[in-house]
C-alpha cells in the first residue's frame, strides 16, 4: 500500500498493494488490514483484526478489536465497539471515556 503510516510492533504489517492511507499506532494497530483504505487506529490491538473495511477511526486499547467487515464506525475508549462486525454500517461508540 501507499501513503501509510504505521508506528508499533506489527502494525498495519499485512497490509497489501491496494491498502491505503491508514494511520496505525500501537503494538498489532490495525495488524489484519490487507486492502483496507483511510482507516485510523490508535493504542494496542485496535482495529487489529479489520481486513477490507474503509473510514473507521479506533482510539483505544482494542478499540473496533473485534471489526473484520464494518466500514464507517468511529470508536473511542478501551474495547470499545470490540464486538461489533457489521459489513457496511455507520456505528459511533464511547466506551470507558
Amino acid at each position: 500500500g501507499s501513503s501509510n503510516l504505521r508506528l508499533g510492533a506489527n502494525a498495519g504489517d499485512a497490509i497489501l498493494q491496494n491498502g491505503n492511507f491508514n494511520t496505525l499506532v500501537g503494538d498489532e494497530a490495525g495488524t489484519g488490514i490487507t486492502t483496507g483504505l483511510r482507516n485510523t487506529f490508535v493504542g494496542a490491538s485496535a482495529g487489529d483484526v479489520t481486513t477490507t473495511p474503509a473510514n473507521n477511526v479506533g482510539v483505544g486499547h482494542n478499540a473496533l478489536g473485534g471489526n473484520i467487515l464494518g466500514s464507517d464506525s468511529v470508536a473511542i475508549g478501551k474495547d470499545a465497539l470490540e464486538e461489533q462486525n457489521p459489513a457496511g454500517s455507520s456505528i459511533v461508540s464511547m466506551n470507558n471515556v
